[in-house]
């Protein structure tokens, strides 16, 4: 029926599902890693007699999904990087509640990100290709996680912490442009500004924190 986003809230843990997530839960079907788009795009696909498109669109939204999913572990990750490091968050004014709402970690272990990723069935080449295994990003940074208008996560960006005033390296690490990220095309924390539309007036900051 055209709709778009999650199709399921549990009210129980808070949370929102599409019918991936639904197949996954209920079958079993990779949610993760680089089944997930033959074990089960395709297989609801074909359950539901729904027309797959060219092979060519196949690739494309193959590498979307795979964006979409890897980006989503991702912000796992990050969430379970939070305990262990508030006192750094406090630093810089962010609270582990808000860590946990918007998916906002601490990235200084990349043998434990390496490991996390690798569980979830994304090889380090695959990482590499999206430039989502840069040392200077996950492995000394404070990582937040940029998500859509639809509250899916896309994209990160870091606070160096090896950053000081005058240094010749970068203050703030973006992951690169892909299939579903274009930089100038995204406003960290749009999706929940939505809600504050009727504001008169509205701030824009020109990085996530000083």
């Amino acid at each position: 029926d055209g709709h778009e986003g999650p199709i399921v809230y549990c009210h129980g843990c808070k949370k929102q599902y599409d019918i991936f997530d639904c197949a996954h839960y209920m079958e079993g079907l990779p949610i993760t890693g680089s089944e997930f788009f033959n074990d089960n795009v395709l297989v609801l696909a074909n359950r539901f007699d729904i027309a797959l498109p060219t092979q060519e669109k196949q690739l494309e939204y193959k590498n979307m999904l795979t964006l979409y999913n890897t980006c989503s572990d991702i912000s796992e990750y990050l969430c379970t990087t939070i305990d262990k490091n508030l006192d750094i968050l406090k630093k810089f004014n962010i609270s582990g509640k808000y860590a946990y709402e918007r998916s906002i970690g601490v990235a200084n272990n990349m043998d434990e990100y390496k490991k996390f990723m690798e569980n979830k069935g994304w090889n380090e080449y695959l990482l590499q290709g999206h430039g989502l295994m840069k040392q200077a990003l996950f492995g000394s940074s404070i990582i937040f996680s940029i998500f859509n208008t639809s509250g899916r996560p896309i994209a990160f960006g870091g606070r160096n912490l090896n950053w000081i005033e005058g240094s010749d390296i970068s203050k703030y690490l973006n992951t690169p442009t892909s299939d579903i990220y274009t930089k100038n095309k995204c406003l960290y924390n749009l999706d929940i500004a939505k809600a504050f539309s009727d504001r008169k007036s509205t701030r824009l900051n020109s990085s996530h924190i000083p």
